[in-house]
């Protein structure tokens, strides 16, 4: 029940998620400019570092951006049916993290398909996939942190503010007992 109301109230806003893909492509576009046809000799591999960045920073900017608002908008709701005993917190999470996962799984993917021929990335089906699924990852994984700050702050401005705040810790070349001990 609470997954088809997530759903439905997902499919409500379909003009916000043609504005999102609106945006992927433009910046897919942009991104795959900037960057047109790079090569895949070894000379260029100093121009793909950056190619790279900007896709990864841009799937994760625009993953956590588009659900920031999901909890607080609803919380007042939830908190009443939550009191009701209606259901569990956890059911109600999982619905709409399933919900949100779904809607946001077209904009990584039509991401990767322009950016990736556009920057001239080795035509080889395997990589094209994994390129892919990196985006996607990230996108997800963007999400989610957004997902927990939302579910963490009472109102949107709240978790608007939080956000920026949260640490995107990327060691380096730190060794895997300091990456494991600071994370």
């Amino acid at each position: 029940v609470l997954l088809r109301r997530s759903l439905k109230e997902t499919w409500r806003k379909r003009n916000a998620t043609y504005v999102l893909l609106a945006q992927t492509v433009i910046m897919a576009i942009l991104i795959g400019t900037v960057f047109l046809r790079i090569g895949t000799s070894q000379t260029s591999v100093t121009r793909r570092q950056p190619v790279l960045f900007f896709t990864v920073i841009n799937q994760g900017m625009f993953g956590a951006l588009i659900v920031i608002n999901s909890f607080p908008s609803e919380r007042m709701l939830s908190l009443r049916e939550r009191a009701a005993g209606t259901y569990h917190v956890s059911a109600y999470f999982l619905a709409k993290i399933t919900a949100e996962t779904v809607s946001q799984l077209p904009a990584p993917i039509l991401f990767s398909c322009v950016v990736y021929f556009l920057v001239g990335f080795q035509a080889v089906a395997s990589k094209f996939f994994i390129f892919m699924a990196f985006m996607v990852l990230c996108s997800l994984s963007a999400t989610s942190l957004a997902l927990a700050v939302s579910a963490i702050a009472r109102t949107t401005d709240m978790a608007v503010t939080v956000l920026p705040m949260v640490r995107w810790h990327f060691p380096k070349r730190a060794p895997r007992t300091q990456v494991i001990l600071h994370s």
